[in-house]
């Protein structure tokens, strides 16, 4: 909630834009890395939920869609 708390306050700050990349080398294991990224959204809930605005009262919604690798 306070990541969206700060958006609706603040909403053109970067506050909680932290960019990073990573780069790897080999092969990649996409089940291996979708199988990591389902545990951990699995494990915390702030990684599946999102607010919705009902206009005088926002409602935070569970989104329990399994994670999706797509390939770029």
């Amino acid at each position: 909630m306070g990541m969206w708390l700060q958006h609706e306050l603040h909403p053109d700050s970067g506050d909680y834009n932290v960019v990073r990349h990573l780069r790897f080398d080999g092969k990649l294991d996409g089940d291996a890395l979708q199988a990591a990224v389902q545990l951990l959204a699995t494990r915390h809930d702030c990684l599946r939920m999102h607010p919705m605005d009902l206009g005088e009262r926002v409602v935070w919604s569970r989104d329990d869609h399994p994670v999706e690798i797509v390939q770029l």
